[in-house]
C-alpha cells in the first residue's frame, strides 16, 4: 500500500493551495494598485488646482454667497456633497467652475465622467420627493447643471422651498 501524500507533481489534490495563495496575492496587488492610483489620482487633482487659494466653508460662504438669500448651512451642506463625491480638494472649487470644462475628464485630473452621473444621481435620488412637493422637476434642472453655482442654487432652491437669485429654475 502507497501511503505516501498527493502533491502537485503527481496530479491528485494538486493546486488548492496554490490557488488560495495566487487569490490572496491577488487581492493584495489589488489593494496596493488601489492605494497607490489612489495617491497619483490626489497629486495630480491637486496640481490642477494648486494656483487657488484654499478657502474654508465659511471663507467660500463669505466670499461668493454672503449677500445671497442662501443661508451659511445650506451651502455648508452643498459643499460637503460635492467633497464627498468628487476627489477634488473642495476649498479650492470656484462658483464658476463649470463641470464641462474645470471639472470635466481631463488627462491629468483623471476625473471621469462617472462621478458627475454618480453625483447627480444620489443628489437625485436625495432631493426628488422635496424638489416634487415643491413644483421644481428636479432631474430637469440637474441635467442642465453648467457650474459649481448653478448646483448650489438648484440645490439650495429644493432645501429652502423657494428660488434663489441666479439662474432661473
Amino acid at each position: 500500500m502507497d501511503t505516501t501524500l498527493p502533491n502537485k507533481y503527481n496530479g491528485v489534490g494538486c493546486g488548492f493551495m496554490d490557488k488560495v495563495t495566487c487569490f490572496v496575492l491577488l487581492i493584495v496587488f489589488s489593494i496596493v494598485v488601489t492605494v497607490v492610483l489612489g495617491a497619483i489620482r490626489r497629486h495630480q487633482i491637486n496640481d490642477k488646482f494648486e494656483n487657488r487659494e484654499e478657502l474654508t466653508y465659511d471663507e467660500f460662504y463669505e466670499r461668493f454667497y454672503r449677500d445671497s438669500e442662501i443661508p451659511r448651512e445650506v451651502i455648508i451642506e452643498i459643499l460637503r456633497s460635492i467633497e464627498k463625491h468628487y476627489p477634488l480638494p473642495v476649498g479650492r472649487l470656484r462658483p464658476q467652475d463649470r463641470f464641462d470644462k474645470e471639472l470635466a475628464e481631463d488627462q491629468r485630473l483623471i476625473i471621469t465622467s462617472s462621478y458627475s452621473e454618480d453625483f447627480l444621481e444620489e443628489n437625485y435620488y436625495t432631493f426628488d420627493e422635496e424638489a416634487r412637493m415643491k413644483g421644481i422637476d428636479l432631474e430637469k434642472e440637474l441635467m442642465e447643471l453648467e457650474s459649481i453655482d448653478d448646483y448650489v442654487r438648484t440645490i439650495a432652491s429644493v432645501r429652502q422651498g423657494e428660488r434663489t437669485s441666479g439662474k432661473d429654475l
